[in-house]
């Protein structure tokens, strides 16, 4: 149970950064598209 918990933390964690990156690459593309 504790391994199949460790794993999803770790899955979920991966897909946040994911969505992450890729907001910041889309603030990063319009800020460049404005300069």
């Amino acid at each position: 149970m504790y391994l199949v918990l460790v794993s999803f933390r770790k899955q979920y964690e991966n897909i946040f950064w994911l969505i992450v990156l890729r907001k910041l690459k889309n603030i990063f593309e319009n800020c460049f598209i404005v300069l």
